[in-house]
Formats: C-alpha cells, sequence, structure tokens
C-alpha cells in the first residue's frame, strides 16, 4: 500500500482540483468535464459501455489467438524451410524498420477504414 498511496492521492487530488474549477467556472464544462458528471454518464450509459466494452474484448480476443496461432505456424514453417526463410525474412524485417505511421495509410487505401 505504500507503493501506491502517493499515486492515489495525487490522482484524487487532480480530480478534486478539476472538480473544483469546473464548479467555480473557472474551466467550461464542455471543455473539461467534471468527473462527478461522467461518473453519473458512465452510471446512466452502463449497458451501452458494457455493450462496447464486450464487443471490444472479443475483437481483440479473437485477434490476438489468430494472430498467436499464424504466427506461430509461420515460425514452424520458417524453422523447416531454408528457402522459405531466406525468401521472406528480408521483406519482414524491412517491415519492422519502416515506422506504423508510414505504412497506416496504406493499410487504410488497400484494406479501407
Amino acid at each position: 500500500m505504500r507503493k501506491v498511496a502517493p499515486a492515489i492521492i495525487s490522482a484524487l487530488f487532480i480530480l478534486c482540483f478539476i472538480e473544483f474549477s469546473v464548479k467555480v467556472g473557472f474551466f467550461e464544462a464542455s471543455l473539461i468535464p467534471a468527473p462527478s458528471s461522467i461518473w453519473y454518464c458512465l452510471l446512466e450509459m452502463r449497458p451501452d459501455f458494457q455493450e462496447a466494452f464486450y464487443s471490444t474484448f472479443r475483437s481483440v480476443s479473437l485477434g490476438w489467438f489468430l494472430s498467436a496461432v499464424i504466427g506461430s505456424l509461420i515460425a514452424f514453417f520458417f524453422s523447416l524451410s531454408d528457402l522459405a526463410r531466406r525468401a521472406i525474412l528480408p521483406f519482414a524485417i524491412f517491415f519492422q524498420t519502416v515506422p506504423i505511421i508510414a505504412i497506416a495509410p496504406l493499410l487504410v487505401i488497400y484494406f479501407g477504414f
């Protein structure tokens, strides 16, 4: 508890400061909403948030599972075939060195949003 207490105290202080600043009028509620209004919105729209959470969780779980299975199969194939390793590995290394922000627009063009 001694390790997390400073983080909890500082988070509570920041939340109280934001709440007070919005209530006093230092910040516009449309610019920075009060933590209490965020909490009430979460409670009011709980079913929508739960549905979105479960949908996202299913997508992430499926993506993780498929990437683990396909990645393992590709790794197994590369370990068995020297020709495949020499043919494809240079391209894999090249795409690892290119930042994803440079490839993302091309992927959106090719596969859609």
